[in-house]
């Protein structure tokens, strides 16, 4: 068992998996209902150091729990600006602006949760992605150092829809960011988790019945 001295430690000690080890009940009963969230979801520090993952996160951070844990958020995102300066994320003249690291910094000094959109820029495969996102940041209850719940959700493909999408004027697939062809099926589900159904609509009902008819008066003449 720890001693009082160790207490603190214990508490920021990671698991395997990313969740603290200390204040088990707790953790556990949280972690399952986080991992269930389509949302990237983080604990981290007021310098931006991750403390804790869910499992949506761990896909985003590209990398084993040992690798992520106490590194800063924009190190382990691989932010383009991260690499900039000798002192990693927080360390370039981008980051005085960038709104994860003000989102930490105004929830803790606020006490209050903070929301807004953000833009980050991850490299990815030796390549740039534009992520933009909401990023919220709620402080958190924690008997040692200030600590900071911070959700990414993507709204890239959102933003992107808001804009001008080219469309196939035969096959009505769609050009995504990446250049690439998908359908409008595909498009939606990947990016925003929408399921499309398919109908018609009235007028194509009206125009298919009408065709469905004279089809049918065809084949019923005698020849």
């Amino acid at each position: 068992m720890p001693n009082e001295a160790e207490r603190d430690d214990v508490v920021a000690a990671p698991r395997a998996d990313g969740w603290p080890a200390g204040q088990a009940s707790e953790a556990e009963l949280l972690r399952p209902a986080l991992d269930a969230l389509s949302a990237y979801v983080l604990v981290v520090d007021e310098d931006v150091r991750i403390l804790a993952y869910n499992k949506r996160a761990g896909r985003l951070l590209e990398a084993g729990s040992h690798e992520v844990l106490k590194k800063r958020a924009g190190e382990a995102l691989h932010c383009l600006h991260a690499a900039e300066s000798p002192e990693g994320c927080g360390g370039s003249r981008f980051c005085a602006d960038c709104r994860v690291r003000k989102a930490v910094r105004e929830a803790l000094k606020r006490a209050a949760t903070v929301r807004w959109r953000a833009g980050l820029q991850l490299v990815r495969d030796g390549e740039v992605q534009e992520f933009l996102g909401l990023v919220t940041a709620t402080p958190m209850d924690s008997p040692g150092p200030p600590l900071v719940l911070l959700v990414l959700e993507s709204i890239t493909d959102l933003v992107e829809l808001q804009q001008i999408v080219p469309i196939c004027m035969k096959c009505k697939k769609l050009r995504t960011a990446a250049a690439s062809w998908e359908n409008i099926e595909s498009y939606f589900l990947r990016g925003m988790g929408v399921l499309v159904s398919h109908g018609y609509c009235p007028e194509c009902t009206r125009q298919e019945v009408e065709r469905w008819l004279a089809e049918s008066a065809r084949e019923s003449r005698p020849d």
